[in-house]
């Protein structure tokens, strides 16, 4: 039987039933839409909940980091008021320290004219033109600009060019000096008296070419010990006063402190003391042998280790030596240009002549008064303390060596060493 036509304006069924089923869909994605959405915004807000909370911990710490600047300006506050309410006491006990220490030295200087004076009284003639107490003035030197000329150091005769060490060229009968009394050191702080030639050399040819000298000279020996001397690698020329060299070279206060401080150190190193291109060394124990030149100290091994460590870092320098003197000829004397080399050497105790050690013994007494000779000698020889070498290389020539010193007005007015 034939399906009759739906009334006009209604859709077919099927269709209806199409459209029907597209809701159906439609309804359907939007629930699962919506779903997304309500767990989106439920991140969202949890992510916020969580920034909130960092946000506030974050202001927190500001709050606390800004008290405690505050605290610390409060704090910084008050620091510089007691600083500037003990401004003017501090400045005055530096002021009343300075004038201490210049006092002292006054003093220092005073006693030891004083007690020159009076031993040149007592000595006879003859005997009182050879004593003198150790020279070195410690005042601060004026710091000048430029090298000065204008006054030139005077230099005794034996300042002399000696040539590199060598087997042949060793010199072994001692030098003496004609006399400056301690009056002309006093008094004449700038210059150096030169001494008579002819008395000089007559007294080195008598004392060198003696026949005691010849047969006992010291040139016979692998390994000896020098103390007045200086070095037989070097020029010799001085002595010179410290103050005249503070004031030639332009030291700072801090290098003329760090080398006044050598004459109070104790212990058995070197004392030696190097910056920029000098180097100046207080009372050093000669080491000489047939092929080289050391200065030698004694020390742990840790000590060792930073002497080798510091001579690593030295490259060339003008050497100034303070010999053991304890006449008119101590003074700090020029050695010229040298390289400083720690150098390993095997212990050489039992090398030494007994007169050496027995000089070493007494200088090290004099720098160490409580000191045990004999726990000295133990520990040497057993290995406590440890033997301590610095090669010294004379590096310059005499051309060089008056350079330097025309350069910073240390020679004599003739321009020559003599």
């Amino acid at each position: 039987m034939p399906v009759a036509d739906a009334p006009a304006g209604e859709l077919p069924v099927s269709e209806l039933q199409a459209l029907q089923g597209e809701l159906a869909g439609l309804m359907t994605g939007m629930r699962k839409l919506q779903l997304q959405l309500r767990q989106a915004t439920q991140a969202a807000d949890e992510r916020t909940s969580l920034l909130q909370a960092k946000i506030e911990e974050l202001e927190a710490q500001n709050l606390s980091r800004a008290l405690e600047i505050q605290q610390l300006e409060q704090e910084n506050e008050g620091l510089h008021r007691v600083v500037e309410t003990k401004a003017p006491e501090l400045a005055r006990v530096i002021r009343e320290r300075n004038d201490a220490l210049k006092e002292l030295s006054n003093a220092h200087k005073f006693i030891e004219d004083l007690l020159s004076h009076q031993e040149a009284e007592k000595a006879p003639p003859d005997v009182a033109t050879r004593r003198a107490s150790k020279q070195i003035t410690l005042a601060p030197a004026k710091k000048l600009q430029h090298p000065q000329r204008e006054i030139p150091v005077e230099s005794d005769d034996e300042s002399t060019i000696r040539p590199a060490r060598s087997v042949a060229s060793v010199s072994i009968g001692p030098v003496t000096h004609a006399p400056l009394t301690r009056t002309n050191a006093v008094n004449n702080q700038r210059t150096v008296t030169r001494t008579s030639s002819v008395e000089t050399n007559v007294s080195t040819s008598s004392v060198a070419d003696s026949p005691k000298n010849r047969k006992t000279g010291k040139k016979r020996l692998h390994w000896y010990l020098e103390f007045e001397k200086c070095p037989a690698t070097s020029v010799s020329h001085g002595p010179i006063p410290f103050n005249v060299l503070a004031d030639r070279l332009v030291l700072d206060d801090d290098m003329i402190r760090s080398i006044w401080s050598l004459e109070f150190e104790s212990g058995y190193d070197i004392r030696v003391h190097a910056e920029a291109d000098t180097a100046f060394v207080y009372r050093p124990v000669i080491l000489e042998s047939l092929s080289a030149t050391y200065l030698i100290g004694w020390g742990d091994a840790a000590m060792v280790r930073k002497v080798q460590e510091w001579s690593n870092g030295i490259g060339e320098v003008n050497l100034f030596s303070y010999p053991a003197k304890e006449d008119s000829e101590s003074g700090w004397f020029y050695l010229g240009k040298h390289k400083l080399t720690y150098t390993p050497i095997k212990s050489i105790w039992s090398k030494l002549p007994e007169e050496d050690t027995e000089k070493l013994l007494a200088e090290l007494k004099d720098r160490n008064p409580d000191m045990d000779a004999s726990k000295f000698r133990r520990d040497v020889m057993e290995g406590r303390l440890v033997q301590c070498c610095i090669q010294l290389e004379n590096v310059g020539n005499k051309v060089e060596s008056l350079e330097f010193l025309k350069e910073y007005g240390l020679l004599p007015s003739d321009g020559r060493l003599a």
